[in-house]
């Protein structure tokens, strides 16, 4: 397992912990409330202490995410969403003015995806991928995490997987916007995927 899988993995533990010690306390209070890392964020606004836990593993592309949720999901029987099950390429055009909103149907990830997963009863609900954390999804996830690695790595990955015809330049600004309104203090956590 890499490192930021057992990361995730040991600090999901821990979040599961705490959401069965608020059940058990009978805790009102909304998930997440209290935590240092990420306390300003909106992720997990509404849901109560005990519910399932929905963890969005964002990153920027070929951070790693794919392959460190894989191995937190095998390791804690949990449901795995991608985002790039909802990419749209090329991109749509779109009313809403959020970075990565062309690129991505949140409303149809939303509707398709993690709603039916949460109805299902599932425990633990991890969504992986860029825009895992943004804002649209936001009332559903409770935690979120940051896979943090430089970008020469990320941009030789993606050569490696990217033909250079179909080598995006727009893509990768608006992958920027995003993360300059998503700074790594809006997480729960930051692991590397190197």
């Amino acid at each position: 397992m890499t490192p930021g899988a057992e990361a995730i993995t040991a600090a999901i533990r821990e979040w599961q912990a705490q959401a069965g010690a608020g059940r058990q306390a009978g805790a009102g209070r909304q998930a997440g409330a209290g935590r240092q890392a990420g306390a300003g964020r909106q992720a997990g606004a509404g849901r109560q202490a005990g519910d399932q836990l929905v963890v969005a593993i964002d990153g920027h592309g070929a951070a790693g995410k794919t392959t460190i949720a894989r191995e937190v999901a095998g390791a804690l029987a949990a449901e795995l969403i991608a985002t790039d099950s909802r990419l749209r390429y090329p991109p749509a055009p779109s009313s809403d003015r959020r970075p990565l909103a062309a690129y991505y149907d949140w409303a149809a990830l939303r509707r398709d995806a993690l709603e039916p997963a949460l109805a299902s009863g599932a425990l633990l609900v991890i969504v992986e991928g860029v825009s895992a954390a943004s804002p649209a999804l936001a009332d559903l996830v409770t935690h979120a995490v940051l896979v943090d690695t430089p970008e020469p790595i990320r941009l030789a990955r993606l050569r490696g997987r990217i033909d250079p015809a179909d080598w995006d330049e727009t893509w990768l600004a608006a992958e920027r916007e995003y993360f300059a309104s998503r700074l790594p203090a809006g997480f729960d956590l930051v692991v590397p995927g190197s």
